[in-house]
């Protein structure tokens, strides 16, 4: 399953893990939230909930506003995340 991340609190994605069916997860964030996938990933494995597989980091052309309202172009980085559940989370 894939946890798409946004502007929520981390243990909402770490009950979206705990909640899923799947043994096998990503977490996918874009732009400002990839520091919040990186903050679940890692306190799920610092909780013994999941391991950490494959991290992908890659970038995707984007149109932006600026704080003065212009538009203008720029890449938003993008993560994924693959999780595992741990024996002790299935």
């Amino acid at each position: 399953m894939e946890i798409k991340v946004g502007d929520k609190p981390v243990n909402n994605y770490v009950t979206a893990f705990a909640m899923s069916q799947d043994a096998e997860n990503a977490l996918i964030a874009r732009g400002n939230n990839v520091l919040t996938a990186i903050k679940t990933a890692l306190k799920l494995q610092r909780m013994g909930r999941a391991v950490i597989g494959e991290v992908k980091l890659d970038q995707e052309q984007a149109e932006m506003t600026t704080k003065d309202g212009q538009k203008v172009q720029g890449y938003l980085p993008i993560i994924r995340i693959s999780l595992t559940k741990t024996e002790k989370e299935q």
